[in-house]
């Protein structure tokens, strides 16, 4: 029998595209000088968001923490999206606005979707600018959200997750470690592959004590071919390095703690739940 606490196929195939545009929003939130909305104006907006436009965004956001983002398509192609808005963490958690952030982005192939049109939609009046420290927390929940969204891509492409590496890694997912890109090249082409789609639900992404390192609580589910699956709980710690450069800190090392594993037999036995609507 499946567990009662499936989520749809649908969402299943739809969840790297949610994860990479969650991470695309928090990299927007990083973006509060002028150099950091110049360089997100190039790749990351739409020519409706110019650079002013995204810092003035940035500043009026700071501190926020995206609680949950939902998706539909367009008859274009294109994504709808809405936000959520939660309080911040750190010094600044009190003054941070909580509301919706709606918008369109664009497709999502293997890498980040464009941010086409977006709005903000407060539930309080603002009253922070976004410091050093807010920077980090975004840059750092947005490479957690990007790496998901890798995990999870369908094109199984492993280049991409060399950005998000530091020189030296090693990375507690599979026995043994990863820690070379050979290694990492070969879970992406072969693990992951063998996964037809998959949900990483992350209930908590805490920055701790030291600003290198993260708690990462989630839910998972994947899908395999012939319709069984699994469903996982796990806590995970990172080390990340940031130096303010590029796209995403890097990856020092990942450590899993492990809940408990339940699988599943294929349909008729897998019985999701209806996929949520927009709020």
């Amino acid at each position: 029998m499946a567990p009662t606490d499936l989520v749809p196929e649908e969402r299943l195939r739809r969840s790297y595209i949610v994860h990479a545009l969650t991470a695309q929003l928090y990299r927007l939130l990083a973006a509060s000088e002028a150099d950091h909305a110049a360089e997100f104006a190039v790749e990351g907006a739409g020519p409706g968001l110019d650079p002013s436009a995204i810092a003035s965004l940035a500043r009026l956001l700071g501190g926020s923490r995206i609680t949950g983002c939902e998706i539909a398509l367009a008859d274009d192609g294109t994504w709808i999206f809405a936000a959520r808005l939660g309080e911040g963490e750190g010094p600044n958690s009190a003054l941070a606005p909580a509301g919706l952030i709606r918008g369109v982005a664009s497709a999502c192939p293997a890498d980040l979707p464009q941010i086409l049109e977006l709005r903000a939609e407060l539930g309080s009046e603002p009253r922070t600018r976004t410091g050093a420290a807010a920077v980090l927390n975004a840059r750092v929940r947005g490479l957690v959200h990007y790496f998901f969204s890798l995990v999870e891509n369908p094109s199984r492409d492993p280049v991409p997750f060399h950005e998000l590496l530091a020189p030296s890694f090693a990375l507690d997912l599979v026995d043994p470690p990863l820690q070379s890109l050979e290694a990492v090249d070969g879970w992406v082409t072969v693990r992951l592959a063998s996964v037809v789609a998959s949900e990483h639900a992350i209930a908590e992404i805490a920055v701790e004590a030291d600003e290198g390192l993260l708690r990462v609580i989630m839910k998972s589910q994947a899908l395999f071919p012939d319709g069984s699956g699994a469903i996982s709980r796990n806590t995970q710690r990172w080390r990340v390095r940031d130096d303010g450069q590029g796209r995403f800190p890097r990856i020092e090392s990942i450590a899993i703690e492990r809940d408990g594993v339940i699988f599943f037999g294929p349909a008729p036995d897998y019985a999701p739940r209806a996929a949520p609507r927009l709020p």
